[in-house]
């Protein structure tokens, strides 16, 4: 989950569950969890489940008893071992301020890829760039795509 790109989706803010996330990656914690990413108290924090990633797969499996996976701990039961709310807060206040960046502002402003090349395109064929760029390989492939699926 420390994989920049794999942190959550560069045109959406991050939620406080992406740094539940990362903090439990950084502390190779074995527990998963199942709640909401847009946590936002420490009573919701609590009521998080968390799921003994470790157990053997028969442990995994549902408890007749309770009805729950065996290896489902709750949030009591292993809080020594979780991040605090207030570090999960903290941390992401650092997602937030990534995302806030020159660089996060300017990738979700930029039109997608394919206007961008669009209007290149419609440059260079209203001459914008000079005559001899209709001789480049981008405006002669793209202009035989345009002509052939008109």
């Amino acid at each position: 989950m420390l994989d920049p790109t794999l942190r959550y989706d560069r045109l959406k803010a991050p939620f406080p569950g992406h740094a539940l996330d990362e903090l439990l990656t950084e502390r190779n914690s074995k527990y998963s969890w199942s709640g909401s990413y847009s946590l936002s108290s420490q009573e919701e924090y609590e009521t998080f489940r968390f799921f003994d990633t470790t157990v053997s797969e028969e442990d995994k499996d549902i408890d007749s008893i309770t009805g729950y996976p065996k290896n489902q701990r709750s949030y009591e039961e292993i809080s020594s071992e979780l991040p605090t709310f207030e570090e999960i807060m903290e941390r992401h206040a650092e997602l937030m301020a990534e995302y806030d960046s020159y660089a996060g502002k300017r990738q979700r402003v930029y039109p997608p890829y394919s206007e961008q090349l669009d209007m290149l395109f419609k440059d260079i064929d209203a001459g914008l760039l000079g005559d001899s760029a209709k001789e480049s390989n981008f405006y002669q492939t793209i202009k035989q795509i345009k002509e052939e699926n008109m």
